[in-house]
């Protein structure tokens, strides 16, 4: 069972990890408002192919409401998050949001009662230390410009928060991830529409927009993908092991943006991922 709980969040690790070096190219070129939107708009296509093909219903006015609550820190988070990342190294950025993972291990553990055992613990140790390397810099500075980042981290554990409280009070994910998901869309229009003619235009030609839009709807497909592997975790009671793993994720950034982006890799940050996937391994055959 912990076996099948890894596979799943570890998919959700790497699309997570695609769908942010494609969001900070939008964040970039067509800002946050704009991103927001097509990455949670996105994110709905697969949510719903889901909630149709599982026969999914919505059920109960606690679980909806609990769904809605958390779409709306999502259609919020999401914003603050690209605020850091339209001016930010994506590594940085990323790296901020470990206090993500600490917030869900410990609902997980202390309000759904799930069972954790020692190697478990030993293997999220190693990936959270392994992970503190790979976000250090040259300076060790916090960078304010960051704080948006920080925050939205908060928002998104929230999000997992209530979705889990939604999940378990329905008895299935694919109602309470579709509304929550489909709330969260309907926050980012808004915040689109209302702030979006006070801030700087898109100086973007028309074909190029058309070709970031695409690429943008793929980030936000791969994005919800990765919500919905990790939601099955709350299924199976697992959802620590998503909590643990996430941790992976600015690795795996560090690594896709210095290709990509060329942020540069030192000798601590390598250090720090071959630590990480040592304690992914762990975690794995706990």
């Amino acid at each position: 069972m912990v076996l099948q709980a890894f596979s799943f969040a570890f998919s959700a690790v790497i699309v997570w990890s695609v769908a942010a070096v494609i969001e900070k190219r939008m964040a970039i070129r067509l800002g946050r408002f704009i991103t927001q939107a097509v990455i949670v708009g996105g994110g709905l296509i697969p949510t719903i192919i889901y909630f149709l093909y599982s026969g999914g219903s919505i059920a109960g006015l606690v679980p909806t409401s609990l769904a809605i609550g958390a779409g709306i820190l999502f259609g919020v988070a999401g914003i603050l998050y690209y605020k850091s990342l339209e001016t930010e190294h994506l590594t940085n950025a990323y790296a901020i949001g470990m206090v993500q993972p600490v917030i869900i291990i410990i609902f997980s553990v202390l309000a759904l009662s799930e069972a954790v055992t020692p190697l478990v613990i030993a293997g999220g140790v190693a990936i959270f230390a392994g992970s503190f390397f790979v976000s250090t810099n040259k300076h060790n500075r916090f960078n304010w410009r960051l704080f948006p980042a920080f925050v939205a981290n908060l928002m998104w554990a929230g999000w997992w928060v209530l979705l889990s409280l939604a999940v378990t009070y329905s008895g299935q994910l694919a109602g309470p991830i579709t509304v929550a998901r489909s709330a969260g869309f309907v926050v980012a229009l808004l915040l689109l529409w209302f702030f979006y003619p006070k801030v700087k235009r898109v100086g973007t030609r028309s074909t190029q927009l058309w070709g970031i839009l695409a690429i943008g709807m793929i980030g936000g497909i791969m994005d919800g993908l990765g919500n919905l592997l990790n939601g099955h975790l709350i299924v199976l009671r697992f959802l620590y092991v998503g909590g643990i793993l996430w941790v992976l994720t600015p690795c795996i950034v560090a690594v896709l943006a210095h290709f990509v982006y060329k942020d540069r890799l030192t000798g601590v940050q390598i250090a720090g991922l071959v630590i990480a996937i040592a304690g992914a391994a762990v975690v794995a055959f706990a």
